[in-house]
């Protein structure tokens, strides 16, 4: 306990600290260096920031809080941190889940349909549903990002945002087309400095932005190298996929002659301390070694691979010391199917490795601490610690399939049965933007209703214009 939340006293009077929240009587599960549970545990909450940690009965002393959150019978634990998301991207959801030629012939070209108008409005439903898992933080991706900071700004999430920046006509990709298309790249890179002038380090530093380049398949490496130095003069960091597909592999070394997506970025001068590379499906083991030179990061998205059928480098990237989170990509932003799918892909691989496991604990930190570490904001988020900013998830474990929830299996009890509907309350930056159940900040029946009507016409326009 720091030395500002020390009661003293004078004569039989007791001073207590002044708190803007105290969440008290839940088990706290802090997510720290130690993975500390505390029982009968507290948080005490003062201009945004965690001011106390403890028990309930020393924490209760300590703070005259403006308001008390009673947590009997909940988990008080870090805000999940979703590495890698497409927030606007529920536009697919039910669409073209069963289409293995989806992201090429599908959504590329529909994507390109969709305004800036409603990029906001699926933004604010993609908002909304990564809230009602229990996320605080995303890294997001997509078109029209400053209408996504508009949405996060309202909602009260905190988010690092990029540009899907491309010079390659994304829509053509599917029909084996790979054409260049300089204007466009330059005027998406002109939209992603646009997103860090207007938007990094806004809403009480809530939001940060990087630098979208798409993908090593769809950025030239003129475009490439532009984004790295446009990263550079900025101070903020890259968010790329890399060897997501095999088509990739196969155009990279088509027309840069390089068999090695990470080492063709390498040989750029891309990769870096701040660099998010997402997928790495099919990388290389000199790939996974160069991400370990350079202290690039990496965000997995396992539910994303299990669906597809294929497999991630998890225990890889985890033994070569590669700092790793766990995302959702699109259309289902579910971390704790996250979390399920990345511990199943670890027993499928145990199989033939039967030394490699990933443990719940090891998932949970993945969602939260280890998600963080690859944003650079493990400093901030990401554990239960006093100083750290308040992003606070409370999780309703009075349910039937989360009775019992014992104490010693805490991360098992998280890990393998907790679902959106369990989340009962979320804090960011101090702030409570779901409230036992209801959204605090913005009409979510207008969401819904709004969303509703976007997704239709976007379709319907898909069927006339595009034939899907």
């Amino acid at each position: 306990m720091g030395s500002g939340n020390v009661c003293s006293e004078l004569g039989s009077t007791t001073y207590a600290s002044k708190a803007d929240l105290l969440i008290r009587n839940g088990i706290v599960v802090t997510l720290a260096f130690d993975n500390e549970v505390i029982p009968d545990g507290a948080i005490a909450i003062k201009d945004g920031l965690i001011v106390g940690v403890g028990t309930s009965s020393v924490l209760s002393k300590e703070y005259v809080a403006e308001r008390t959150l009673e947590a009997r019978g909940q988990v008080i634990m870090p805000g999940l941190v979703n590495s890698h998301t497409h927030i606007a991207a529920p536009v697919f959801r039910a669409y073209i889940e069963d289409r293995t030629d989806a992201l090429y012939n599908i959504a590329f070209p529909v994507e390109e349909l969709l305004s800036p108008s409603d990029i906001y409005t699926l933004s604010l439903l993609g908002c909304l549903e990564v809230i009602r898992f229990g996320a605080t933080c995303i890294n997001d991706i997509f078109h029209h990002s400053e209408q996504t900071a508009k949405a996060v700004g309202e909602v009260g999430l905190r988010a690092v945002l990029a540009h899907k920046v491309a010079d390659i006509k994304l829509s053509e990709i599917g029909s084996g087309g790979y054409r260049r298309v300089p204007d466009e790249g330059e005027e998406r890179l002109n939209a992603n400095v646009q997103l860090i002038e207007n938007w990094h380090g806004k809403k009480n530093g809530r939001i940060t932005c990087r630098i979208g380049t798409h993908a090593t398949d769809t950025c030239t490496p003129e475009l490439l190298v532009r984004g790295r130095g446009l990263a550079n003069d900025y101070g903020v960091g890259m968010h790329i996929h890399v060897a997501q597909s095999e088509s990739e592999l196969a155009r990279v070394e088509e027309i840069y002659g390089s068999d090695d997506c990470v080492a063709f970025l390498e040989s750029l001068g891309v990769l870096g301390p701040d660099v998010i590379t997402v997928h790495c499906t099919y990388i290389t083991e000199n790939g996974v070694q160069l991400l370990r030179k350079r202290q690039a990061k990496y965000a997995m998205c396992p539910t994303r691979a299990l669906r597809r059928g294929g497999m991630l480098p998890i225990t890889k990237m985890r033994d070569a010391g590669v700092n790793s989170g766990i995302g959702t990509d699109w259309i289902r932003m579910d971390p704790w199917e996250a979390m399920r799918s990345a511990v199943a892909m670890v027993e499928i691989i145990r199989r033939e490795s039967p030394t490699q496991e990933l443990a719940a604990e090891d998932a949970l930190r993945l969602s939260t601490i280890d998600g963080a570490r690859v944003l650079g904001m493990e400093n901030e988020i990401g554990s239960l610690e006093i100083g750290k900013k308040a992003d606070i998830t409370l999780i309703n474990t009075q349910k039937p399939h989360l009775v019992p929830m014992y104490q010693e299996d805490i991360f098992k009890g998280l890990v393998y049965h907790v679902n959106g509907n369990d989340v009962d309350t979320v804090i960011v930056d101090g702030q409570i933007v779901l409230d036992a159940g209801v959204i605090c900040t913005v009409d979510e029946q207008s969401v819904l209703e709004e969303a509703t009507r976007v997704c239709s016409t976007i379709r319907e326009r898909a069927a006339k214009e595009l034939g899907l």
